[in-house]
Formats: C-alpha cells, structure tokens, sequence
C-alpha cells in the first residue's frame, strides 16, 4: 500500500541571472537521463516524470520504490571543470512522498571519480515542495572533474517517490540572503490574530545583519499592516526562523496577501528575496470529501479500498465515493478519462479531492484506518464555495437535475471545472471476497472534461443537467455527487451528494425539494426575503446576521426543531447600512453560511 501526495505547490528557487552557475538543470530535454548524467544502480527506479510535485515546472526528475531492492542508488552529474573556484554551493527543488520505514536521502560529492563525500542528508520523511541549499566546503572544490549526485540509501520499498528539480551548482554571491518559507497557518477566523513567520536563509558568504518585513494587503492591493523584524549576524549557510508582531483579521469570508521580504543593502540577487501566500477566513466547511478510486474487478487487492469507502460511509465520514473502473465490463469512457487524468498506474488508487492519494489496497483488510486520517486532513480546508441541488422536471427516465453554485467568499483560483457524476451501488457482482461493487460511475456530464465555471465576476452560478437512466440501472441506488475542480492544480474545492430518490420524492409528493441546508430569495434583498432552511435531524436551530467584519448583527431564530424544511421571513431593518452579509445556520451536526447582499 502506497501513499503519496498530488499536491501541487510552487516553490521559488533561488536562482539568479549570473555568471557563477556551473550546472543548471531542468530536465526539459528529451534524454534520459540528460547528457553527461549517469545512474549506477537501480536505473529503473529512475525517470523523468511530466509531474511538478517538487514545486518547479514540469518536467522533472523522480525516483520511485519499484523495482524494490535493498542499497544505494545514485543519480550522478557529467564531470565539472572547477579549477580556480574557491566557493561552491548546491540547490535543488525537491518534495518526498514517504511511506515508512528507514531510508536516507542524500547528495554527495566527489573527484577523479574517487569516494562520495556526503554534502547533505535526511531520513526519510514526508517533505512538502521545497528548496536544498547546501554550502560544499570539502576538498572536491576546485577540482577539475569535479561531480556530485543525489542518492537514496536503503530499502525502497520504505519510499513511494523522491521528486527532484531545478539542480543548480554554482558560486555563492558574496552577499545574498533570501526567504525560504512563510509559515503560520492559512485558514482563521475573523478577528482571529495571525502571526506571520518565514524561515530565511543567508545564501552568500559572508555573515549578515538585516531587516525582513511583513506586508499583509486586502484584495485590493491595500496596505493593512506591516512589520519589520531584524535578523542579527546570521552566518553563512545558516537558516532562522523569524516571528512577525500579530495582525487581527478583521474581515469575514475574506483573503489576504502575505509577503515577506528581506532588505539587505549590498544583496547581489533580488530573485530571492521575497515571498508571498494567501491566507483566508472562509466560515464554509466542506460539505462532502471527494474520494476517487482507480479500481477493477480483477484487481485482488481491491476489496481493501471498496470495504475501506464502505466503512467511511457506515461511520458517518461526509465522503462522495466515486469508482473509476478499469479493465472490467463497467468501464466507461468518462472513467477511463479520470484514470488518464491522475495518471493512475496502480490499482487500487484512492485519491482525496483530486490531491491526496493512496496507492495500494488488501485483499483481506479494510483500508479504513488509512482513510481516516486523510479525510480528517481535508475537512481542516474551508471553502469559498456552496453546492445544492434542485430538480425542477422530471420525463419518464429523464431528469433535469438543477445545480446552484454560490460563492461566499473571493475564490482566487483560475481554471475552475463544475464535475457532475451519477453512481450506482449495490450491483450483485461475486469478485474475490466481495459479493457487489458500490459507487460505479455511470455518467459524468457533460464529460469527463466537466463544465467550465467562471465565477471571477458573479457569485451564484446555475445549471440545468439531463440525467437519462438506463433499463439495467436501480433507480433506488442511484447517487449524484457534483464537485469544484482547479484544473491545475486538481484540488477539489467542495462537493455535494444526494440519492436521486431522495430528490424525485420532491416531484412526486407535489413539491419542489429544494436540497440546500440554507437558501436566501431574493438576494440581493431590499425589503424582504425567504429564509429558507433543512434539519437532517431533530436539533436546537440557530440563525445568526453577521457583518462583513464578522460581528453579530441579530438573532433571527434560536429554537428546537423536528427533522423538515423550513422557512423564515426577514425583512432589514430601517437602520441596517446596505452591504454585504452572512446568514448562520446552526444546527446540532452542521453549520452553514450564506452570503446576503442588503440595497
């Protein structure tokens, strides 16, 4: 059972425009290894890779665990000319996808093609995109066949993949310092106190005293508040954490600029010198963690992933499980797409909204255990996005299924896809120990590409789906699961599920089931509105106006209610200032916000 992380993070590096690089590589030929590289154990552990999980651009370099052996494996630069060079330094993007046991990490130096002198070195480890910069200060230097490489040591079935990028050998300037990493947190509450921290790094060679300054801007480009810190007599080579004064975030469902920079007076290279990220006080939790499975019938590890969603799903986990079949009679096309889209070779495949995966199952066990932990992680991301349904019309087998996206928040993504996916469960199927499949896709609509969905300019979006059933489906067991996707990035950003039963009870009892757990009408509102609202279950209800700065405005209705659908009247009052608001829906099991805009 393998897993590894599909994040997809950027990473600057801290490469300069200058004379003093002796080895700059990307890995963007089309040879492998480049020319003048060499592996000499193992190469079949060793590619290139079109991913840019170590934070560069693709392509870039990965080492993988199979073929499994035990020892040393080394991807080893051409030899270097460095006669005359007196400093030297070694940087490289990386991110390691562990899986566990003991193994090391490494880059080594050598010359004359003599023994390798360890430069750096980790244990194994789960390590997020990131930046190597490793002073060299042995007797390589200088040296007119002068190599290094990047090793691993020790059982590799202990890794899942070692992704590399961006290896650069150069020269330190003599005066260079730079930030590494922002640190501190991403998603808050408003009037929340954020404190920022960076890690920094003096690149140069000489030890240096400056200042480094936290900027934090609205979306507007505004200047909220700044901060300076300064940095006493880091040495050369060395890395220090600085803390940044707290900053209150005032502003409700709102983002924020961070970026951090250092001013040294004499710094020989500006490429590095500053660092940016957003940091949010979305309120909306997601409503479903999308789990999608590469699976198949003749896959005899399988069963440990379809028992694992099964228990998630009887334990109550907020998880829309989507199936992606292969090689069996319940592929179709859309899924063969989705397998082609995260570049699945293994099955089972368990990815967790599009970024977090498990590779690996059991033919015995369930994979419960190992799935917790990584829906846990996901339900700490908030969203600026809410999903529900609505289903206006119904024609013999023919469903038009209405998809409403609200955006309560500035949602800073580009590339955004609407996915809309219909499943069914409980299909009699006897393969290895199970007797059925569960949560087979049976449509994507319009494809497997999704809807593009631009909400840059507009804060609810709507549209109308056909569902067309066919005769060897159970209606009964039919699921719809509908989701936001970046495109680049793969993150899902909030999906939303319901039975299709549950919303043709709405047809066929003469309403129309509205499945949203809070609506507003109109909106923007000048003189009245309906509140329209949905307990799952018997709970103590309480509905909140809150300010765009996040301070309570009034109680609209605080009571016990009976498991239905219900609907509250409001009108603003004379002195409520136009602008924009949030209605809270609180109930026992759930909390729901939804932007309302008062003329």
């Amino acid at each position: 059972m393998k897993h590894f992380t599909l994040m997809v993070l950027f990473v600057a590096g801290m490469l300069a425009v200058n004379a003093q690089n002796h080895l700059y590589e990307t890995f963007t030929t089309g040879s492998w290894p480049p020319a003048g590289w060499t592996i000499d154990a193992q190469a079949g552990n060793w590619s290139k890779s079109t991913t840019a999980n170590a934070g560069a651009d693709s392509p870039e370099a990965r080492f993988t665990w199979q073929p499994q052996f035990n020892g040393y494996s080394r991807l080893i630069s051409p030899a270097i000319d460095l006669t005359g060079v007196t400093a030297l330094a070694l940087e490289f993007s990386h991110m390691v996808d562990h899986y566990g046991g003991p193994y090391t990490l490494g880059a080594a130096t050598r010359s004359g093609g003599g023994t390798w002198n360890i430069v750096w070195q980790m244990t194994g480890a789960s390590t997020p995109p990131s930046l190597v910069s490793q002073m060299i200060t042995n007797a390589d230097i200088g040296a007119a066949d002068f190599q290094f490489c990047l090793f691993f040591n020790g059982a590799s079935y202990n890794i899942n993949d070692w992704y590399i990028d961006n290896i650069r050998l150069f020269t330190p300037f003599d005066h260079d310092v730079a930030v590494m990493a922002i640190k501190g947190g991403t998603y808050f509450n408003a009037n929340d106190a954020y404190a920022a921290k960076a890690d920094i790094r003096n690149a140069g060679l000489n030890s240096e005293t400056f200042d480094a300054t936290v900027t934090i801007k609205n979306l507007n480009n505004d200047v909220l508040y700044t901060n300076t810190q300064t940095v006493t007599a880091l040495a050369s080579g060395a890395t220090t954490e600085v803390n940044f004064d707290p900053y209150t975030l005032t502003s409700v469902n709102d983002a924020y600029l961070v970026e951090i920079e250092t001013q040294l007076a004499n710094d020989e290279s500006s490429d590095n010198n500053m660092k940016s990220k957003y940091i949010y006080t979305y309120t909306t939790a997601k409503n479903q963690i999308v789990m999608e499975v590469g699976t198949g019938t003749w896959c005899q590890y399988c069963p440990g992933a379809a028992m694992g969603a099964h228990d998630l799903l009887e334990n109550g986990y907020n998880v829309a499980v989507i199936k992606y079949h292969s090689g069996d009679s319940y592929e179709i096309p859309a899924s063969a797409s989705r397998v082609s889209y995260y570049g699945i070779t293994g099955f089972p495949t368990a990815i967790f909204d599009g970024v977090d995966a498990l590779v690996g199952g059991s033919s015995t066990e369930s994979l419960y255990d190992s799935y917790v932990p990584m829906v846990d992680a996901r339900n700490l991301i908030r969203t600026a996005f809410n999903l529900t349904f609505d289903v206006p019309v119904q024609n013999a087998s023919d469903y038009s299924v209405n998809v409403m996206v609200d955006k309560l928040g500035p949602a800073l993504q580009s590339n955004l896809k609407l996915h809309f996916v219909l499943t069914e469960s409980h299909i009699p199927q006897n393969w290895f120990n199970q007797t059925e499949v569960n949560n087979v896709t049976r449509l994507m609509l319009p494809s497997a590409n999704g809807l593009d969905l631009d909400m840059s300019e507009i804060d609810h979006f709507e549209n109308t789906y056909t569902v067309t059933t066919q005769s060897g489906w159970s209606l009964e067991n039919l699921e719809l699961v509908i989701f936001i996707q970046d495109n680049v990035t793969k993150e899902i950003l909030n999906a939303s599920k319901i039975m299709l039963t549950e919303l043709i009870s709405g047809i066929n009892d003469g309403s129309k089931l509205h499945v949203a757990d809070l609506s507003i009408y109109p909106n923007p509102v000048t003189t009245e509105a309906q509140i329209r609202y949905a307990v799952k279950n018997n709970s103590k209800v309480t509905i909140e106006l809150y300010d765009i700065n996040g301070r309570l405005v009034e109680i609209l209705a605080s009571e016990y209610k009976a498991k239905g659908e219900y609907q509250l009247k409001y009108s603003p009052s004379a002195d409520l200032n136009a602008g924009v608001y949030f209605v809270s829906l609180k109930t026992d099991d759930n909390i729901v916000t939804k932007k309302m805009i008062v003329n």
